[in-house]
C-alpha cells in the first residue's frame, strides 16, 4: 500500500504532466513558466521533482517532449519530423533530432520506421 508521501508525489507529478502536455507546443516552454504554475521556488521544484523522477526540471519537460514525438511519430504517419518537432515544442530540428537519437538511440525517421515495422 502507498503511503501519503508516495500519493502527494503522484498527484505532483500527474498535475506537472497535465501542465506540461496542455503547453508542450510552447517552445517557451520553461523553468519559470513551471514555477509559476506550481507556485514554489527553483530550489523546491528542484529538489521534488528530483526526489519524485530523478531529473531536473528541464531534463522532465524534454523528456515529456520526446515521449510526446515518439507517440506522434509512429500515429501521425503523414506528418515530417519537422512538424512532430514544432508541435512538441522543438524550433531546432537539429537539436530535436540529436536528443531524439540520445533518449531512442536512433533518429526520428528511423524510430518511425522501426516502429511501425513491430505494428505490421
Amino acid at each position: 500500500m502507498k503511503n501519503q508521501a508516495q500519493r502527494h508525489q503522484e498527484i505532483f507529478l500527474q498535475n506537472l504532466d497535465d501542465y506540461i502536455e496542455a503547453h508542450l507546443s510552447d517552445s517557451n516552454l520553461d523553468i519559470e513558466h513551471l514555477l509559476r504554475f506550481v507556485g514554489m521556488s527553483r530550489t523546491n521544484l528542484h529538489c521534488k521533482l528530483k526526489q519524485a523522477s530523478g531529473m531536473s526540471a528541464t531534463e522532465y519537460v524534454r523528456q515529456r517532449r520526446l515521449q510526446k514525438a515518439a507517440h506522434l511519430l509512429q500515429v501521425n504517419q503523414n506528418w515530417c519530423v519537422r512538424a512532430v518537432a514544432i508541435e512538441v515544442g522543438f524550433n531546432n530540428l537539429g537539436y530535436f533530432t540529436k536528443r531524439f537519437k540520445e533518449r531512442y538511440g536512433c533518429c526520428p525517421g528511423a524510430w518511425r520506421e522501426m516502429a511501425l515495422e513491430e505494428e505490421g
